[in-house]
């Protein structure tokens, strides 16, 4: 399946719970086909309905879809209360997360939350979307560059394959570099890679053949200056450097003066090894804390910063720090003779409150012991969600106190996670749930209630424990007269009227507020009319006041949502027709396992039947489709397409030259306008795109997509191959021999 036909695909079944969106709504079925490594690029936005940051974003990520629709760049959604697998697979731990997809791989998106501006949505994906390696000749080498970033340079022959590694390589940095590609080079003979920047050097070089690890390896060690003063403007790029970091606090300028120097020599020794950056501690003195280090200058201490931890150089009592003492110190931690120190408040003395206080010294004692099941909040005192939560959190400790599940809390701005825990913290609250004999952490991503609580420990804990609460379901009372045409379904009747096995039941899922649901209210009271009495049934189900039975297996994200039970079967088809009376009684008299005869037939939109229909190209209407289309004496190549569409107006001379070519043959050639005609429900296909080209053979069902090129030898090329009756024409152009032996289809 091509991408932007999955895309499609995705998009319709979205269309009917998505109000009028062009953001996709993904689950981890359909995530693969539109997320793939056929396409080009697509942003996906992993939230949560109960998220304040999400619900602010949405308008934005709406309006960023709107306008990128118009360069077929789409944006998309996963939920990650439906769909928590998949937000794990791809490490998302915090709401809203953006990743930005080029061919199928993920990146973190690092542009602002509107949907303009510098670094907004748009902008930024129309940058990733453009090609991520500039092509320079001798003459625009030097202006590229004197940009103020980094820039990469690749010195490659015309054709090389190692442009894949470059482009492959840009496209994850683009972010990060600027990257251009020149056949010839004043400073190196290709293969070979340049490296410019504002700072030590200026340039760096690598001569000789080079692949994406090489690549990699030699922009890390370059890309940042020897030894930088570290700020929250060039933090991310040491924490994403991958290098170990070196760092040197100080509190004054006459500290720093005495070990730059000796510490820019000992930077260039260890270059590409380890990173070194200086920080103020008068400023920043809190980090001296967050890598073990007491607020006392000057201070060295070392950071790996893909497991975070972290090895303080700890002085003795009066012992003055050295260059010597900072080589020493790296070269044991690089040895891996040093422990790395967490950073941890102190074990309570006392832990025997409703919430049992974690830290980094009895994570494992509490957390990683195999008899007890574990709900832990990670939290920060600040944060205004987790203060929220709290009474709620204490009175669920309350309720599990004394048993074999564990609720437990953790200050992830005091406390260092331990390394061996396969996750970071980048959001509060973030709520983790570890099975008892397990090693996994499961995402706690439901409601913030103590019934919600305690139904999903009642769900996942290995160690039962009945508290005596059951969750209440939301719910309006029960109608004491339910006899109108459309049946009102409410929480505490779903299961008697939904999910009987006697009825088909059609039932609309909406909200009181929603435009859509107003308009569609007198149809659906109509439609409920014509069924009224039968064993059809035509329901609504006020999803704001009402909630979701846990045996739903989806749920409702946009209004109006509809679906379809049939008799006798637990699932649940998602309608997605029009909402048109007729369109509706088409569907039942389609889908229902009880036939009922409403009397209405709906009307095909189809246009005029041509009163002369002798032209090159046979023009093909809904009401006479089957005459042409269907019939099994001839073969037919037939265009799905739409008069605004641009490349079906460049299609039309040449097709209609194909048309004058097979003229009286029995070979047709036709076209359909799809704005204006309906495709029959026997048509085993939907047009997503324009122009469609298919070919029906003579005597045959099956429809075969044609990708050839269009031009009138790609048509005559493709008839002579595939066409049941040998057709000779006339194509002085390049003529095809008639006696080529045909596939069988």
């Amino acid at each position: 399946m091509r991408v932007s036909t999955a895309i499609a695909l995705v998009t319709l079944a979205s269309a009917t719970f998505v109000r009028a969106s062009n953001v996709i709504e993904l689950t981890k079925e359909t995530f693969k086909g539109v997320v793939s490594p056929d396409q080009e690029i697509i942003l996906v936005d992993f939230y949560t309905p109960w998220c304040g940051h999400c619900k602010n974003l949405e308008p934005e990520f709406e309006k960023a879809a709107e306008e990128l629709k118009k360069s077929d760049i789409p944006l998309a959604k996963v939920d990650c209360t439906e769909q928590s697998e998949l937000c794990k697979d791809y490490e998302v731990t915090g709401y809203p997360t953006l990743k930005i997809f080029k061919k199928g791989i993920p990146r973190d998106y690092k542009g602002t939350r509107k949907s303009e501006g510098t670094d907004g949505i748009i902008s930024y994906v129309k940058k990733h979307a453009a090609p991520p390696v500039t092509e320079l000749t001798p003459e625009t080498l030097p202006a590229f560059a004197a940009s103020e970033r980094v820039v990469v340079v690749a010195v490659l022959p015309k054709n090389s394959i190692m442009h894949e590694d470059v482009e492959r390589i840009a496209n994850y940095y683009r972010d990060d570099f600027i990257f251009g590609e020149v056949e010839t080079h004043p400073d190196v003979k290709a293969p070979g890679i340049v490296l410019y920047k504002k700072f030590d050097e200026g340039k760096n070089i690598y001569e000789g053949k080079f692949n994406d690890r090489s690549l990699v390896k030699f922009v890390r060690a370059n890309c940042l200056p020897l030894l930088d003063e570290m700020g929250p403007k060039n933090y991310a790029h040491y924490m994403d450097g991958g290098l170990p970091l070196a760092y040197l606090f100080f509190g004054n300028q006459e500290q720093l003066d005495t070990y730059k120097d000796d510490l820019i020599k000992y930077a260039k020794e260890m270059k590409g090894t380890v990173n070194f950056v200086t920080v103020d501690g008068t400023r920043f003195g809190a980090h001296a804390a967050n890598v073990g280090l007491e607020e006392v200058w000057p201070g060295f201490a070392l950071q790996d910063v893909n497991t975070a931890d972290k090895y303080p150089l700890i002085l003795a009592e009066g012992e003055t720090l050295t260059i010597e003492r900072m080589r020493e110190h790296t070269k044991k931690t690089l040895a891996g003779e040093l422990r790395s120190k967490l950073k941890s408040e102190a074990i309570p003395a006392s832990n025997d409150g409703p919430v049992t206080i974690v830290v980094a010294h009895n994570y494992a004692d509490i957390v990683e012991q195999q008899e007890k099941d574990v709900l832990i909040e990670y939290y920060a005192p600040w944060c205004g969600f987790c203060k929220q939560l709290e009474p709620i959190y204490e009175e669920l400790g309350e309720l599990y106190k004394g048993s074999n599940i564990v609720i437990a809390k953790f200050d992830a701005t005091a406390n260092d996670l331990p390394s061996n825990v396969p996750f970071r913290v980048d959001g509060y609250p973030t709520i983790k749930f570890k099975k008892a004999g397990s090693k996994e952490y499961m995402e706690y991503s439901g409601g913030r209630t103590k019934e919600d609580f305690v139904d999903f420990l009642n769900t996942h804990a290995v160690n039962k424990y009945d508290v005596g609460i059951q969750k209440v379901v939301k719910s309006e009372a029960i109608p004491a007269s339910n006899d109108g045409p459309v049946t009102i379904v409410v929480a505490n009747n779903y299961a008697d009227i939904v999910e009987q096995q006697e009825k088909d039941v059609l039932i609309e899922y909406y909200a009181p507020w929603c435009g859509f649901c107003k308009q569609l209210e007198p149809i659906y009271e109509e439609l409920g009319e014509l069924y009224k009495g039968s064993d059809i049934v035509i329901a609504k189900f006020d999803a704001t006041a009402n909630e979701l039975p846990k045996s739903v297996p989806f749920q409702v994200q946009g209004y109006p949502t509809i679906k379809f039970k049939k008799a006798g079967s637990k699932e649940y088809m998602e309608y997605s027709g029009g909402r048109t009376k007729e369109d509706f009684v088409d569907f039942l008299n389609t889908h229902a396992v009880n036939k009922f005869d409403v009397g209405i037939q709906k009307v095909v939109k189809s246009e005029a039947i041509p009163t002369s229909n002798d032209g090159p190209v046979t023009i093909v209407v809904a009401n006479n489709y089957a005459d042409i289309v269907d019939q099994k004496d001839k073969d037919i190549l037939i265009e799905y397409y739409a008069p605004w569409c641009g490349f079906c107006k460049m299609l039309a001379p040449i097709y209609d030259e194909v048309g004058e070519l097979y003229k009286g043959t029995n070979i047709v050639v036709a076209k359909f306008d799809v704005t204006a005609n309906e495709l029959p429900k026997s048509v085993p296909f939907e047009v997503d795109g324009y122009p469609t080209i298919k070919f029906k053979k003579a005597g045959t069902d099956t429809y075969i997509d044609y990708n050839g090129e269009r031009t009138k030898e790609g048509f005559v090329s493709f008839l002579t191959k595939h066409a049941t009756i040998k057709v000779e024409v006339n194509n002085t152009e390049n003529p095809v021999a008639q006696d080529i032996e045909h596939d069988e289809l």
